[in-house]
């Protein structure tokens, strides 16, 4: 009986997850690092999409779809991957100024955002726990050129907005990393939607990696421990 009622807990458990959204932007020097050391600790593997293996030019959306089971889906500036340090025209003495998680000294392909008011929403095929990006030169001085960072339960930013989070308002030029990340406590995320929601800075701005974090189906599991409990009562009623 007892082995029967921890079944029932666990089912329950699993059967009832509530969803919790956890933002990972406010700590500037270290938000990547707090990502990672929560959804490891959820039991995830991470995996990185590296635009150093998109090839240069207009941005591909199925290019990751093989691998990884990811689409991409860009409008106005998220279009291109450029070979770039990163750095980009502006004002780069504006406070409050931050030098985020270090400055991005090495040449690699990144995505760019070379527009105002445009946004890039990343699809998955299964749902994930979390997801972060890796931003290069933000100019977000007192929160004049903010981007937004929403989870969703559907594909393609539909569904269920799980929340979303805004970026520090820190001026990151010249070159300086600014990582934003989620995650749901529930593993529900099936797209996220990265936005500039102010148009008219024209402030360019680079993503060098995009992580996101999963873990077997939690279906999976959940199958299980019902197949278990049935068997248990079973057995239990046939004694």
């Amino acid at each position: 009986m007892k082995i029967f009622f921890l079944l029932s807990i666990m089912l329950v458990a699993c059967l009832g997850v509530q969803a919790v959204t956890i933002g990972f932007v406010s700590n500037v020097s270290s938000n990547s690092t707090d990502w990672r050391n929560d959804v490891l600790a959820r039991g995830c593997q991470i995996s990185t999409l590296d635009f150093s293996s998109h090839p240069n030019g207009a941005l591909v959306s199925t290019h990751y779809q093989a691998q990884y089971g990811v689409t991409l889906s860009a409008s106005n500036g998220f279009n291109s991957v450029v070979y770039s340090t990163g750095s980009s025209s502006g004002t780069t003495s504006t406070t409050p100024k931050s030098t985020g998680e270090g400055l991005h000294s090495t040449a690699t392909s990144m995505l760019v955002d070379n527009d105002a008011s445009s946004s890039l929403t990343v699809s998955f095929d299964r749902a994930i726990f979390g997801i972060g990006f890796y931003l290069v030169d933000l100019y977000n001085p007192s929160n004049i050129h903010p981007y937004k960072l929403e989870a969703f339960t559907g594909v393609n930013g539909t569904g269920t907005s799980l929340g979303s989070v805004n970026a520090a308002g820190y001026n990151f030029q010249l070159n300086y990393i600014y990582f934003m990340g989620l995650v749901s406590t529930a593993g529900d995320i099936r797209s996220v939607v990265i936005s500039d929601i102010v148009s008219g800075t024209g402030d360019g701005v680079f993503i060098d990696d995009i992580v996101f974090a999963s873990v077997p189906e939690l279906s999976t599991w959940c199958l299980l421990l019902v197949a278990s409990a049935l068997v248990f009562r079973f057995h239990r009623n046939w004694r």
